[in-house]
């Protein structure tokens, strides 16, 4: 309206003048009636218009100086209506009279706001002239001051023709204090020198807004008019400082009118308003009401049934036909996804030419500790780290210097903002440019610019009707739209849980179906050690098939979570938001699920119960169980776990000497004192420490009182021993704030750690299980920049090892690993097992065995949800998380002292156990009728010795210790058979036999036949012919190894693939389908596979590849010096390969260890002894018994060369044989033929006792 105006009253010619506004009061006039009673004349709404401008509008913009140039010429126009209603009335009108008050209280809102414009003019004004710097030229000063004083002048001019035209109305609505400012405002005093010139109209302007009147109030009172009890509407009147209302002045209450015009004019706004609305809405209410009379007729009602019928018909059509897209997409979605994230790894694979293998320009692959376990809970393979930083800007020292200029450019950023805000709030200009032509600021211009229209698409309505397209109804679409569910899946419990991961925390919801686990994140959390929380976790599936076994697990002290292990992927812990009974109906709900490979041994998630019906000690007193194993055993059931890096498995520290050139395992002084906790080893430290708990004794509660402030494990501990592999050197750095700890305080050498942890007073940490197990954790093989020692001590790179050690971390491993299993630690292990996991952790015997720490570290010490006060909590938690818990008790005193280990001489012991037995080895060449053609297989069940020839004849025989004529047992051959239609379809024989179980002979594979098969026999009873129970088409071309681990079987191939399968033991029949292992690119020549350590290996030509039992998935290979001729595993992890010329050992992460000239090597086992892993080699005719460091032990001198070696199973009612098969088919036999009799003599000895 006011732009039309613009066009007809203001034109920016300016040719008309005064002409064209009288025609603007015509045009006024002329349209007053029109309008409307409630809204008044035409000329009120374009006061309130104009009043709207000048409120909102900045006093520096252009569209500000045309609205006050406009209002002024309305004020005259509505002075010249007032004047004229006057007339009407006689001459003479009261302000606020019955024919002018509408006027009249308009006139007052023009003084008002030109009151606050002209104060914010003003202001503005003061700004520019104190701040010249805010412009880019004194150019742009100048038209901005300049447009701002015209403003001014116009509101000044507004201002006087009111007051010169209506002072009654400004006196009586006034406050008498500002009706006198204003009047000195208006009329200055006059100079007293008559010759001094007169002020310029710019002085003038700026004396009238440096008056007290322009300065001065600008304060406003709210108040609420009407009584909503007397159902009267309330309106909040806002009364400004400058009209009276009823104050007081000069000892007199002054008049209330200015406050009743306020209210008025509030009140015809509000009238305004409600009349427009009416208006407005007539049209509709009266097309609602036709509409609502039609609608009410019978025949649309008919109609309506007809309709809504159809329509709920056509919609449960749509909804079927939906529902039925939607399923099939997502499923073709799933399968796709499948299918091109297994493309894409073949692609990305290190030995694919796309692959990224550090050659030709590509990044080198880097490596971390991976999330799997093996079946020992160790992680010796390490995983590819797929975001991979080297840390450089970590460093220690270059950290330091970051700091400070990092500090210093936050204070000058912080400086420039603040300049930067100062000079927006001061140049504002409502979107206009300040660099405006004067042409411009002379010229009418537009009132609405362009740029203020806001043409953009309402966003919330697009996602409203997205919302409404989706799924979101069902609770549960996140799991069905990204995971294939079963047809008779359904949900069994829903839930709230928290999983934990070493590196930070996920809040999310929890489904259990019959099938699965489904995981759905919604947060994720910062870890337990401050690591930065990390990109958005996916939808996750675990499925109840491969659930191997559930323990109960605290978290934050509290019993509510799990920790679910599978057979396929790493572990998971769940925190249960609703506490321990939520958790424990979970565990219920899942038993009673279709679980086939849980082991559940309790209905109780209690450690302690769950420990007391495992019966693992017995095992381990029998030395069927090795001391790693049995520690982790213990571990995992006292509640430590990989996946909380709050309660990591602990073990101990077993050696005590690390200075010595060589060390000798069988000396006792070489030792660390099990006995006693870390702390109290040092008797002068453990003194001072005992003084200072004595000091405790005026603690108000005993409880907590400690003699160990710091704790043997805590996250600061792990994070210690782990800095040099991600993703703990990460959380490391988090930890200290952005970079490395410093130099000193690094884990940098084995002997200077050890010495901290037996005289600092604050030190009194234990072990991890990696000390034995990953010897990467001693290298920096990621080149992390670890800074530099004091006092020129060199630089922090890979751990200082013991002389004893030779320079090599898999030495000191291995070392390690034979300590930790020796006759001195097996003696003594369980006073340690005493101090952490059993009697003497807590109470009384812990005070007496000197292994007291503090109250928090205790599990059910404190009830975290009791205390009240959200600090003390707060600190609480803290200081469980990050100084340390102790495992749950597992043996209390009720229990007593944990059993000791029995002595080998009362255990059975495998044949290859130590180097004396290994040096009393013989060799046996039994005469017995055999075919004249190589054995390629054997197997020995209860008594039956069975052995596969390569023309596929199975010779049997009868096997028992019992000796006879000189040798210490009894070989009987009892018949050969012949499996059927074989012999002239196999073009190579491949045969090994699968484990045995107690009833059923183990079932035998064999391969090389000229269709590519690889079939699975079974033996019947009473001497039958074997039996075909299933066949396997793995590969496109003739195999060329065969290896087994359990129920796995591994076969290579001359395709340059491996194919792995499972069988089940018993019926020789093949689980699911066979799975493609690729990473070579010629023929396999040798393979071996390792459940226990979830490895398998292969080679070809000269090249090693490397996969994960677990994944199925490549994970790195490498390339030997010659030509890889057998390969095997140890129990330990290390990969012994023999090639035409030597004898070599590697880790399974690339790195050679050993290597011995050893050449012609026709067959290689090693044993599975987890105290002392032997080689067993032939060579020529020569049989080879060596360590892990390659030293030869013993050779026997063999008839003819070896093909085939096999170990007897573990039997511990006979002793173990070597059984050798030669290429003629003779059978060789090697034992230790006095070790009956010592046994023998032994338990006589025994029995007289």
């Amino acid at each position: 309206l006011l732009s039309l105006l613009d066009a007809f009253i203001f034109p920016s010619d300016g040719k008309s003048g005064d002409r064209g506004r009288s025609y603007g009061m015509a045009l006024v006039r002329a349209t007053e009636e029109r309008v409307g009673k409630p809204q008044g004349p035409l000329l009120c709404s374009l006061i309130r218009l104009s009043l709207l401008l000048i409120s909102h509008l900045e006093p520096c913009s252009l569209r500000f100086l045309h609205a006050t140039g406009r209002l002024r010429t309305f004020t005259r126009w509505l002075l010249t209506l007032t004047k004229e209603s006057s007339v009407a009335m006689g001459g003479f009108a009261t302000p606020f009279s019955e024919s002018t008050g509408a006027l009249d209280r308009l006139a007052l809102a023009v003084a008002l706001h030109a009151h606050k414009a002209l104060e914010k003019c003003a202001r503005m004004l003061s700004i520019f002239e104190t701040s010249p710097d805010l412009f880019q030229s004194p150019s742009d000063l100048k038209k901005t001051s300049r447009r701002v004083l015209k403003a001014s002048h116009e509101l000044m001019e507004i201002v006087s023709v009111l007051y010169k035209t209506n002072s009654e109305l400004l006196r009586s609505s006034f406050h008498p204090g500002a009706y006198a400012l204003l009047q000195e405002a208006i009329n200055p005093p006059l100079v007293a020198d008559k010759e001094a010139k007169k002020p310029s109209h710019e002085i003038k302007l700026r004396t009238f807004l440096n008056s007290k009147w322009v300065r001065r109030f600008h304060d406003v009172e709210v108040k609420t008019e009407g009584d909503a009890e007397k159902g009267e509407k309330e309106i909040d009147v806002v009364i400004p400082e400058m009209v009276c209302a009823g104050q007081i002045f000069d000892g007199k209450v002054v008049s209330d009118v200015g406050k009743k015009a306020a209210a008025d004019l509030t009140s015809e706004t509000a009238q305004i308003i409600q009349a427009y609305d009416t208006a407005l809405n007539a049209p509709f209410s009266e097309y609602l009401n036709n509409q609502r009379q039609w609608a009410d007729t019978a025949k649309v009602r008919d109609l309506e049934a007809e309709g809504d019928d159809a329509m709920d018909k056509l919609n449960l059509e749509i909804k079927e036909e939906e529902v039925r897209v939607k399923e099939e997409a997502r499923i073709q979605a799933g399968m796709s996804a499948i299918d091109y994230k297994a493309i894409m790894a073949i692609l990305d694979a290190e030995w694919s030419v796309w692959g990224n293998d550090g050659k030709d320009g590509k990044a080198a692959r880097h490596w971390m500790l991976s999330q799997h376990t093996d079946e020992l809970h160790r992680r010796i393979l390490l995983a590819v780290n797929p975001s991979f930083n080297d840390h450089e800007d970590a460093s220690y020292q270059g950290g330091l210097e970051r700091d400070r200029e990092r500090a210093e450019k936050e204070r000058a950023e912080r400086k420039k903002k603040q300049e930067e805000l100062v000079r927006r709030a001061a140049i504002k200009a409502g979107g206009e440019s300040m660099d405006v032509d004067e042409d411009d600021e002379e010229g009418g211009g537009k009132l609405l610019d362009e740029s203020m229209v806001d043409e953009s698409v309402d966003e919330d309505v697009e996602d409203f009707y997205l919302v409404q397209n989706d799924d979101s109804k069902d609770e549960f679409a996140w799991a069905k739209q990204n995971f294939t569910w079963e047809k008779k899946e359904r949900v069994v419990m829903v839930g709230e849980v928290i999983v934990v991961n070493p590196e930070y925390s996920v809040r999310g919801n929890m489904l259990l179906t019959t099938n699965a686990i489904y995981f759905h994140p919604e947060k994720t959390l910062g870890s337990d050690v401050n690591a930065a929380p990390v990109a958005k976790e996916k939808d996750a599936r675990w499925l109840l098939s491969k659930v191997v076994s559930v323990f109960g697990r605290r978290h934050i002290l509290r019993p509510q979570a799990l920790e679910i292990f599978f057979s396929d992927t790493h572990e998971v812990f769940m925190s249960f938001e609703g506490g321990a009974k939520i958790r424990d109906r979970f565990f219920t709900k899942l038993r009673g699920l279709n679980c086939p490979l849980l082991k559940a041994p309790s209905r109780s998630l209690n450690p302690r119960q769950v420990f007391s019906r495992l019966k693992i000690t017995d095992l381990w007193k029998r030395r069927k169980m090795s001391n790693f194993e049995y520690l982790m055993r213990l571990n995992i059931l006292a509640g430590r776990s990989f996946n909380d890096i709050t309660q990591y498995p602990v073990f101990p520290w077993v050696l005590s000497d690390y200075t010595s050139e060589t060390i000798d395992l069988n000396d006792p002084s070489v030792y660390r004192d099990l006995t006693k906790p870390i702390g109290a080893i040092n008797q002068d430290r453990l003194e001072g420490l005992l003084e200072r708990y004595a000091d405790m004794d005026g603690f108000d509660d005993d409880m907590y009182k400690f003699l160990y402030g710091s704790h043997y494990s805590s996250p600061g501990v792990v994070l210690h021993y782990l800095v040099r592999q991600e993703p703990f050197t990460s959380m490391a750095i988090s930890l200290q704030g952005g970079r490395f700890d410093c130099p000193d305080r690094l884990f940098f050498d084995i002997k200077s750690s050890w010495h901290c942890c037996q005289t600092n007073s604050g030190d009194f940490k234990e072990s991890i299980p990696e000390m034995f197990s990953v010897p990467e954790i001693l290298m920096n093989t990621n080149n992390f920049p670890l800074g530099s020692l004091q006092d020129n001590r060199g630089s922090v790179n890979d751990v200082i090892l013991p002389p004893w050690a030779k320079g090599s971390a898999h030495e000191f491993i291995r070392i390690q690993r034979l300590a930790l299993e020796s006759d001195y630690v097996s003696e003594h292990l369980n006073s340690w097992i005493d101090l952490i996991f059993g009697y003497k952790q807590r109470g009384a015997d812990a005070i007496k065995a000197n292994n007291l720490f503090h109250a928090l570290s205790y599990e059910g010490a404190v009830d975290i949800d009791k205390i009240d006060d959200p600090t003390e909590r707060k600190a609480a938690e803290a200081h469980i998380q990050n100084f340390g818990q102790c495992p749950s008790q597992l043996l209390t005193r009720r229990d007593g002292r944990h059993p000791k280990r029995a002595p080998p001489t009362e255990c059975w012991t495998q044949l290859l156990s130590s180097d004396t037995r290994c040096r009393a080895l013989d060799i046996y060449h039994p005469e017995t009728p055999h075919p004249d053609s190589p054995i390629t297989a054997m197997a020995v069940h209860s008594e039956c010795l069975r052995l596969v020839y390569s023309d596929a004849t199975i010779s049997t025989h009868f096997f028992t210790p019992q000796g006879r004529d000189n040798v210490p047992f009894t070989l009987k051959p009892t018949g050969q058979l012949t499996i059927p239609n074989a012999a002239h379809a196999l073009s190579k024989t491949l045969a090994c036999f699968l484990p045995a179980t107690e009833e059923d002979p183990p079932p035998l594979l064999l391969s090389g036949f000229y269709d590519d098969t690889l079939k699975s026999y079974t033996f019947p009873p009473k001497g039958k012919a074997p039996t075909l129970q299933a066949t396997a088409a793995p590969h496109r071309s003739s195999a060329t190894c065969l290896a087994t681990s359990e129920n796995f079987v591994v076969c290579g191939s001359a395709d340059c693939t491996l194919t792995l399968l499972e069988v089940e033991s018993s019926e020789g029949k093949f689980d699911n389908g066979p799975t493609i292992l690729y990473g070579h690119d010629s023929t396999v020549t040798c393979c071996s596979i390792d459940k226990a350590s979830s490895i398998i290996v292969s080679c070809s030509e000269t090249k090693i590849v490397v996969h994960d039992l677990k994944s199925r998935l490549f994970v790195r290979q490498w390339c030997l010096e010659g030509e890889a001729r057998r390969v095997c595993l140890t129990s330990s992890g290390e990969i012994v390969v023999a090639t035409d010329k030597t004898l070599e050992t590697w880790s399974v992460n690339g790195m050679k260890i050993r290597s011995l000239a050893l050449a012609g090597i026709s067959a290689l086992r090693t044993s599975g002894h987890f105290n002392s892993q032997y080689i067993v080699a032939a060579a020529g005719s020569t049989l080879h018994v060596l360590t892990l460091a390659l030293e030869t032990i013993k050779t026997l001198e063999l008839s003819e060369e070896c093909v085939c070696i096999e170990f007897s199973p573990a039997d511990n009612s006979v002793d173990q044989y070597i059984f050798l098969g030669y290429v003629g088919g003779a059978l060789g036999v090697v034992c230790d033929p006095g070790h009956r009799l010592k046994c023998m003599d032994d338990a006589l000895q025994a029995w007289f006792e």
